[in-house]
């Protein structure tokens, strides 16, 4: 069961995660969104942005470090 103590906290991490994705470069926050919201693998990624497998991987894990650090950042500031 979910306290109104723990839905405030998800809603906040909720707000805060997609303000840091709006925020990321579009090509990072494209490939973020198409692998981890809609799921698509990353021969379909790669070919949608007619880029190879590899730089689908790296555009991920750089949208990945640069929400990791954003949300890392909101965190401590509040």
């Amino acid at each position: 069961m979910q306290t109104p103590e723990k839905k405030a906290i998800n809603d906040e991490l909720k707000r805060a995660l997609e303000n840091a994705i709006e925020q990321l470069p579009q090509k990072y926050r494209l490939t973020f969104v198409m692998r981890e919201i809609e799921n698509m693998n990353i021969a379909e990624t790669s070919e949608c942005f007619h880029i190879s497998t590899s730089n689908v991987k790296v555009r991920l894990n750089r949208a990945k470090e640069m929400l990791r650090t954003r949300i890392t950042d909101y965190y401590i500031e509040i």
